[in-house]
């Protein structure tokens, strides 16, 4: 007898315990369906016609004096839509705690739980005197729980593991706003607040609830909406998402996700074609599937009109990489369609954080996730490092622009040139150039989006005293940003390579540094501003030889003096200088090269490589019989060649060899 006793009461431990804890034990139904309430007389009627004001039962059974709906468990058949009423009891002016839980158990009584929510008022949502945004004079609690055995339940530290989430208040009708669980049972817990005047507005909500189907899907299964990492997290990982499409889509959805959430969505790409690298691509044109608390105007309502950067509510914030120390790409709320937000590198992190307390409202977000290849030679941030040295021994010529991934706010990115010094010199010229105008209808510049800058270290023949790579810039020579441009050779974007046959001009269409050395600075402020175009320039820069053999000739621009007595020896090549002909300057170039020698000295001249035209162009060598020499044949007026004379004063050994250029473009 003790021993039976002793089991009894062990059982009803644990049953009170279980109680404790929020999990549900099944009633006895008594021939009813689980779904189904039992009256005195017999007959079956749905959980949520109990205490509905109706008799539904026919003996007022289902009505008992001071009966309410609180405090119950309610079941389901899947597909059944059941109306649900939630107030205070009559006649209690004090405060009161109601608490339902809806349980999917399984089989025909589905395994998740919908609600829909049609009608709530319930608090007040309103600063506090810490000046901060909380439910007040009532609230209520979505907390999702899965049902488990008794020893599961409990942590290593004898602890009930179930995420601690926020509340929800404020009124709403005239709208629909759905919840859709990830787990069988959902526990909504509703503060009612002391009623203080009979003319205050009833507290209160309705809504209807259902069960599915595990098998009935409420998303495509097409997608892929990541590898859930913890049952009681909503973290979730993503890998390889360049041959699929991958949704990131917040917890409940389609429906609308709780308070007080951290989740984390980690992404990461691991195989890039040799000689590229993958970036991370999230964006979502649909404005209809971002819809998150934007902030709170003074009249104390949710601004949620457009996407917006001022977020004292729910947040999203991508990083590029894999942590939250890594740079911050762009932080968001609101609703809208969500630009491409570009990674530099294979990692992103996108992290959604909801406030613990907002008005009852919709909330969903849903950004697609795609990846894209990159060669691997593109300006890009390195290593949270946005600096690129350019030297002339390593390349001629080439496009300097605005990196293709979203650059982080307050970022830097500097172009530096360095030529061979002491001739080289820089030719640069923008093709585009784009600072978004915050303020159009101001004549102020407020370089507050951001900034292009252009130093010249050797300008006004001032030589820096820092150097170059030490980020010592000097010299500067023009400042711009958004309502400014720098000089536009906009002809030049319709060529190959940005190289026109129409020169860009000096100084109208282009840049030429004083020195062998030049910096483009590109700085943004506000990248977190999501903008469908964002800042960005695209400029062609190229060094330029100046080099002369020999020595200068007053007041000639090409002609040189090579003198015996100073230098027995050395090479002589034509000008590369770009400014003296061809695309940078003149249609026509004329040189003299004198060689002067000392008395018995002879000059000779060994011609190593030569190209002085091509081939029907207008000029052509031909032998002459009677003169036994070389002579050149020039054709049209338009024709492009080149041509060497060569003249001996005998008096005193002045060879002079004329280089002569002409039609040339």
């Amino acid at each position: 007898m003790t021993s039976s006793m002793t089991l009894v009461i062990r059982k009803l431990e644990i049953i009170v315990l279980l109680s404790c804890i929020g999990l549900v034990v099944i009633p006895a139904t008594r021939g009813c369906r689980l779904s189904e309430y039992y009256c005195d007389n017999g007959n079956c009627v749905s959980h949520s016609r109990f205490c509905d004001g109706t008799n539904d039962c026919g003996d007022g059974s289902d009505e008992p004096l001071g009966c309410t709906n609180c405090n119950r468990t309610y079941y389901g058949l899947v597909g059944t839509k059941y109306p649900l009423r939630i107030t205070k009891p009559f006649q209690r002016s004090f405060p009161y705690v109601c608490r339902i839980t809806f349980v999917a158990e399984g089989g025909d009584f589905g395994d998740i739980v919908e609600m829909s929510f049609l009608s709530f008022q319930l608090g007040s949502f309103q600063l506090d005197g810490r000046d901060k945004w909380t439910c007040q004079d009532g609230s209520m609690l979505i907390v999702e729980q899965e049902k488990m055995d008794f020893e599961s339940s409990f942590s290593s530290f004898g602890v009930y593991r179930t995420p601690s989430y926020g509340y929800f208040c404020g009124k709403m009708s005239g709208q629909r706003l759905t919840f859709y669980s990830t787990t069988r049972t959902v526990v909504v817990t509703v503060v009612f607040p002391q009623v203080s005047s009979p003319y205050q507005a009833v507290p209160g909500m309705f809504l209807t609830y259902r069960f599915h189907r595990k098998s009935l899907s409420l998303l495509s299964d097409s997608v892929d909406s990541g590898k859930i990492l913890s049952s009681w997290s909503c973290d979730r990982s993503f890998s390889d998402c360049y041959n699929r499409k991958c949704l990131i889509r917040s917890p409940n959805y389609p429906g609308f996700y709780l308070r007080n959430i951290t989740c984390n969505y980690w992404i990461e790409q691991s195989y890039a074609p040799r000689g590229y690298i993958a970036q991370i691509e999230i964006y979502q044109e649909n404005e209809f599937k971002v819809d998150l608390g934007g902030g709170f105007s003074s009249t104390r309502n949710i601004v949620h009109r457009q996407l917006t950067t001022t977020c004292p509510g729910d947040v999203v914030r991508v990083y590029d990489g894999r942590t939250t120390s890594a740079p911050l790409l762009v932080e968001f709320c609101g609703s809208g369609a969500v630009p491409n937000i570009v990674t530099s590198g294979p990692t992103a992190l996108v992290q959604l954080i909801s406030h613990p307390y907002q008005p009852l409202r919709r909330s969903l977000l849903e950004l697609k996730s795609s990846v894209r290849f990159r060669p691997h030679s593109e300006f890009r941030v390195k290593r949270r490092k946005c600096a690129f040295y350019i030297y002339e021994n390593q390349v001629r010529s080439g496009s300097i622009y605005s990196p293709f991934h979203t650059l982080p706010a307050n970022t830097t990115c500097s172009f530096n040139f360095i030529g061979k010094a002491p001739f080289a010199k820089i030719w640069l010229y923008f093709v585009s150039f784009y600072i978004h105008d915050s303020q159009v209808w101001s004549k102020e510049e407020k370089c507050d989006t951001a900034r292009l800058q252009i130093f010249d270290p050797f300008v006004n023949d001032q030589r820096r005293n820092i150097l170059l790579r030490g980020f010592g810039f000097g010299g500067l020579v023009s400042n711009y940003c958004e309502k400014s441009y720098p000089r536009m050779c906009a002809h030049a974007r319709d060529t190959p390579n940005l190289t026109p046959l129409r020169p860009c001009r000096v100084p109208e269409e282009s840049y030429l540094s004083a020195g062998p050395e030049m910096s483009v600075l590109f700085t943004v402020y506000e990248s977190s501003k999501l903008r469908p175009v964002p800042s960005t320039f695209l400029a062609r820069y190229e060094f330029i030889d100046t080099m002369l053999d020999g020595y200068p000739v007053s007041g000639a621009r090409c002609d040189r003096r090579f003198i015996s007595r100073i230098k027995g020896a050395g090479k002589l090549r034509s000008p590369k200088n770009l400014f003296l002909f061809g695309r940078g300057g003149n249609f026509n170039l004329r040189c003299l090269f004198h060689f002067e020698g000392q008395p018995g000295e002879k000059v000779r001249i060994t011609i190593e490589n030569i190209s002085l035209g091509r081939q029907n162009e207008g000029c052509e060598t031909h032998f002459d019989q009677v003169s036994r020499r070389y002579t050149c044949q020039i054709g049209g007026s338009h024709s492009r060649f080149g041509l060497i004379n060569t003249t001996e004063e005998t008096g005193g050994l002045d060879i002079r060899e004329t280089v002569y250029v002409g039609q040339v473009m």
